[in-house]
């Protein structure tokens, strides 16, 4: 699993993770979680830490040199293309004993272990891409989402505390946002 989003959750609170509270994907979550009857929150929190909430979104994870990065695109297609180049460069990399894990989507699903039975746009769509995620939460629980190390886990779930602090302020913001415009609109009408 990538590390990177796991060490980085907490940088992307600021910038990018307004976008888990924003309508059509608040909808979506909460849609899947009850198809799937797993936590709301939980699927929530993971696709924050994971992704910072962008359907599509591959990671990249070099066992060798520890190194992980996300690639973050503007559509399926986009992502879509630039793995299957990856792959074939990466069928290379594997043939030298030097294999490289990939995730795919906003739950950074394992592409060897989790979607070899699903096809990449569906695991790319963002309601496939939640419901492989909430498929995994309910197999592996929260606190084994990102990993069963020890150590990641602990790391993943302090990653999992920030989002969900930084979830709740963008939502406390976006309420009182709410409650002001309210209270403007009541006084231009008196």
């Amino acid at each position: 699993m990538l590390l990177f989003f796991a060490c980085s959750s907490v940088s992307l609170a600021g910038e990018g993770l307004s976008r888990c509270v924003e309508g059509d994907y608040l909808k979506a979550v909460s849609l899947v979680a009850d198809e799937e009857r797993v936590d709301f929150i939980q699927l929530l929190v993971i696709t924050g830490v994971e992704s910072g909430c962008r359907p599509f979104t591959i990671g990249v994870y070099d066992p060798v040199s520890g190194r992980s990065w996300p690639r973050f695109f503007d559509s399926p297609a986009e992502a879509e293309s630039w793995l299957k180049a990856y792959i074939s460069a990466d069928r290379h990399l594997r043939s030298r004993g030097r294999g490289i894990e990939i995730d795919v989507g906003c739950g950074q699903v394992n592409w060897d272990r989790w979607l070899r039975k699903v096809s990449l746009p569906y695991a790319l769509s963002l309601k496939g891409g939640l419901r492989l995620a909430a498929t995994r939460l309910r197999e592996d629980g929260f606190h084994n989402y990102h990993s069963r190390s020890p150590f990641a886990r602990a790391r993943w779930m302090r990653s999992a505390a920030g989002v969900l602090g930084a979830l709740q302020r963008i939502a406390r913001a976006k309420l009182e946002d709410r409650d002001i415009s309210a209270m403007r609109n009541k006084g231009e009408e008196a």
